[in-house]
């Protein structure tokens, strides 16, 4: 009977598109939690219009960034893309975990977001549930007082064990995917290679998005 421990390591996002800092974390949270298998899963473009109040312009279309997406997991080992959100299935992370956790039975599900996010899980769907049921690895983000986070927001004290604290890379704490998205408007291939991957450019130009 094989009793080895089953972890994954799921990273949301828009991906908007797939930036080093993306790559970097997902593989750092993987490497901290001993994962198996490491999970992506894009939200609609839907999403980046209403919520995140996005136009047009500034919007990198879904299967684009599928595209870009699947590219980093062939190159990637245990790395899958989730369509979830991205196909309208679920659109609340405590759903979305649930189904993860439905189609991978007996694993540990760890949801990876930045510190910044402390402060407002209470306003999230589900929450308790949420907090309760999941673990998380949260990325200390412009230098956080994670102790004083904790502290400030006592909603979060009976789910401490839950969480796992990382210090942001100093190398990757610079790179957002604004800066690729503002380094595509001017065509600055040679800042988007600081910042993305060779693949991902090659893939916008493909797209007529460069």
């Amino acid at each position: 009977m094989d009793n080895k421990e089953n972890n994954i390591v799921v990273l949301g996002g828009t991906f908007n598109p797939l930036s080093k800092a993306h790559g970097y974390i997902i593989k750092l949270a993987a490497k901290i939690v001993k994962a198996n298998k490491m999970i992506l899963v894009p939200t609609n473009d839907k999403f980046l219009y209403s919520w995140k109040d996005f136009d047009s312009n500034n919007i990198i279309p879904n299967q684009v960034r599928i595209k870009i997406l699947n590219e980093f997991s062939k190159r990637n080992m245990n790395v899958e893309i989730s369509r979830l959100e991205m196909d309208g299935i679920t659109y609340k992370t405590f759903d979305t975990l649930t189904k993860i956790k439905e189609e991978n039975a007996n694993s540990n599900i760890y949801f990876i977001f930045g510190s910044e996010k402390l402060e407002e899980l209470n306003k999230w769907y589900r929450y308790k549930e949420l907090l309760r049921n999941f673990n998380f690895i949260i990325i200390q983000r412009n230098e956080d007082n994670i102790q004083e986070l904790l502290e400030k927001n006592e909603y979060l004290q009976e789910f401490l064990l839950n969480f796992t604290f990382v210090e942001d890379n100093k190398e990757y704490a610079f790179i957002s995917s604004t800066k690729i998205r503002n380094a595509i408007k001017n065509k600055d291939i040679s800042t988007m290679k600081n910042l993305t991957y060779n693949y991902c450019i090659s893939i916008l130009k493909k797209e007529g998005l460069l």
